[in-house]
Formats: structure tokens, sequence, C-alpha cells
């Protein structure tokens, strides 16, 4: 009987170490890639849309980032966008943009979320109208890792399909106390259509060097997709900064998202004038959103 309790005893201590050994195996284990997207959404409080849009680079790039974050600043803007015609024969107008006039309106995420999704239900109300209205999401973050570096970001996404699609601008500029680090940015622009058969493709675009790069601000130009059955358009930049002033109290992202209507016959370009503003030329071409965030460093 004893010799029995003394094996007994023996596998037991065995199992215990075993058990041991799995635990501290597991633990060292790589979170899955669903661990880091609702850990990066948890302490950057980003949308889950952006979040889905990482690469696979930028996914580790903000997951590896949360144990050095201090503090974030999220903010998302909606816009209403409406191209209506001078009069009731400009009906073809949207071809012409002499024949009609563009009213860009900022309004709340509820009416936004609302009014996109009865614009993309596949049932649609009796009669026409000569008026086009698309729906545009625009979010801005500010990030703060030590007392010398920070990151700010900015993302567009199309709540409806755009109507045109041409080389739209995002950019996210800084205050006079901050400026940008060079060689830390990077840009994506994610679409998704139906072939033929239809399957839903999803595809993107990665960019590295930026069309502006200057210590108030940094933009992308980005070729929206000339699909007329895409049904997601996406694009997001970020960028790392560094105080100016040695006693700096507040960090400012100022982001805008210019949006291509008529045709180019020179190239555009995006400025920082100055004071945290952002503009790009030649702005009668261009349907522009802008959005804020700020931190208190």
């Amino acid at each position: 009987m004893l010799k029995k309790t003394k094996i007994f005893t023996g596998l037991f201590v065995l199992f215990l170490a075993t058990s041991a050994q799995s635990a501290v195996y597991a633990d060292t284990q790589s979170p899955s890639e669903q661990e880091m997207k609702y850990a990066i959404q948890t302490s950057y409080q980003f949308s889950t849309n952006f979040v889905n849009d990482l690469t696979q680079n930028d996914l580790i790039y903000y997951y590896n980032n949360i144990s050095e974050l201090q503090d974030v600043s999220y903010k998302d803007n909606y816009y209403k966008i409406e191209y209506v015609p001078v009069n009731d024969l400009n009906r073809t107008f949207i071809t012409d943009p002499s024949s009609y006039k563009k009213v860009v309106t900022e309004v709340s995420k509820e009416e936004a979320e609302i009014a996109a999704a009865l614009q993309n239900s596949p049932i649609k109300p009796h009669g026409t109208t000569p008026v086009i209205t698309s729906w545009l999401k625009l979010e801005t973050t500010v990030e703060k890792y030590s007392s010398t570096e920070g990151g700010v970001s900015g993302r567009f996404e199309w709540l409806t399909s755009p109507f045109f699609r041409g080389k739209d601008a995002l950019a996210v500029g800084l205050n006079a106390n901050s400026s940008s680090i060079p060689g830390t940015s990077s840009a994506v622009y994610k679409y998704m259509f139906y072939t033929d058969s239809g399957t839903l493709v999803s595809d993107e675009v990665n960019y590295s060097k930026p069309d502006t790069d200057v210590a108030a601000g940094i933009s992308y130009f980005m070729n929206l997709t000339k699909t007329s059955n895409s049904v997601y358009n996406a694009g997001y930049m970020k960028y790392r900064f560094k105080p100016n002033v040695s006693n700096l109290t507040v960090a400012d992202a100022y982001s805008m998202y210019a949006h291509n209507e008529s045709t180019l016959t020179i190239n555009p370009s995006v400025s920082f004038p100055g004071g945290g503003s952002v503009s790009i030329s030649p702005a009668t071409k261009y349907d522009k959103v802008t959005g804020h965030a700020i931190i208190n460093w």
C-alpha cells in the first residue's frame, strides 16, 4: 500500500510540474490578431473599421507602442456632401461643374449613419432627385508616448460610395510648437468591390513617401479606385512628432480630407499656412472637410 502511495505522489508532482511549464509557455505566446486589434481599439479609441484596415506592420506598430502610451485624444467628424444643380434643366450636371453647387455640412454621427444605411439599402424610395448626396467620416487622433515624442493620425471613410473618383488628399498638420519627425510617416488606401461573378474583393495601396513633408505637417494624395461597383473606400495616414519647446502644454492634430470633384489641369498641392490650418490648391476643385484633436502635454 505504501509503495502505491509513493507512485501516486510522484505522478502528481510530475503533473504539477508539467502543468506549470505549460502555463508559462502559454503566457509567452504571441497574441492573436484579434487580441491585438482589441487591445489597440481599447487603448487608442480607434473605430472598428480603422483597426480592421491596419496593415500587418501598422497593427504591430500600434500594439507594441501600447506600453509606452501615456495619453490619447480621438475625434470623429461626420459630413454630408450635396451636389445641387443650378436649375432643373441640369439633370446631367454632374459632368459639368459649372452647372451645380456643392454644399458641405457637418452633421451628427447618428444622422450620417442612419442616412447612409438608407442610401446603401437595396430598397430605394419612389421618385428621383437631381441632388447627389454623399456621406463621409473623418477621424483624427493625437497620442503622447513621452515628454519628447508623440504620434498623430488621420483617416477618412466614405459611408456611401463617392460619386467622384479622382485624386484626393489626406493631410495632418501640427501647431507651431511641434514638428513632424522625418521618415516616420506612412499611408494606406483600402477599397472593396464586387467582381462580375459577385465575389467581394479587398485591395489596398500602401504609400511610404508623402507628397508634402514639412515640419508643420504631412500629406498624401490618393487615387480613388475607378471601379464603379466599389462598396468601401477608406484611407489613413500616421506619423510621429516632437515638441519644439520645452514647456509644451498641448499638442494638436489638424486633419484634412479633400475630395476631388472635377478634372485637374494642374498638379494639386497641400500646404500648412500656420496656426494648425491645412489648405489645398486649387481649392475650387475639391470638397474639403477638416477635423481636430487636442491633448494635454
